[in-house]
C-alpha cells in the first residue's frame, strides 16, 4: 500500500530508496551511501511532496565518519506522512532540476513465524 506518492514526471531518476528505521522516523534519516544524484554537501534540495507543497532538505554529513542525513524540514514531512518503521522510502531527482520527489510505501501487514513472513489480508 502506498502512503506517500509522486507520480506522472517521466524524467525521475531514483538517488536511493531505503526501508525506514526507528531513528530515520524519530530523528533525522541516514542516506544511504550508495545514494545518487543528491547535491553537495549542506545544498538545500526543495522536495515536493504529495499535497504539492515543496520543502527544503539539506543533506548533512556527520563529524565522526563522514555519513550524510537529511535536515531542515524533514521533521515536518515525518509529522505530515507519518511513517512507520519498515516503511519504504523511495527519493527521487527530477533531472536537470534542483526539485526532488518523494515516495513512501508501507509494507502489507504480515507476522513473522519459524523464520518466515506471513501477509495478512484484510476483507472488506
Amino acid at each position: 500500500m502506498k502512503v506517500w506518492s509522486m507520480e506522472d514526471h517521466a524524467s525521475l531518476e531514483l538517488c536511493f530508496e531505503k526501508r525506514f528505521s526507528e531513528t530515520d522516523v524519530k530523528g533525522s534519516l541516514e542516506i544511504p551511501q550508495s545514494a545518487n544524484f543528491l547535491p553537495p554537501r549542506d545544498e538545500v534540495m526543495h522536495v515536493r511532496i504529495q499535497n504539492g507543497s515543496v520543502m527544503q532538505f539539506r543533506a548533512r554529513s556527520r563529524r565522526t565518519g563522514g555519513r550524510r542525513y537529511m535536515t531542515d524540514q524533514w521533521r515536518g514531512f515525518v509529522g505530515a506522512a507519518c511513517p512507520r518503521r519498515g516503511d519504504v522510502l523511495r527519493y527521487y531527482h527530477l533531472v536537470n532540476t534542483n526539485v526532488y520527489l518523494v515516495e513512501l510505501e508501507r509494507p502489507p501487514p504480515h507476522l513473522r513465524l519459524f523464520g518466515k513472513d506471513i501477509y495478512l489480508e484484510f476483507i472488506t
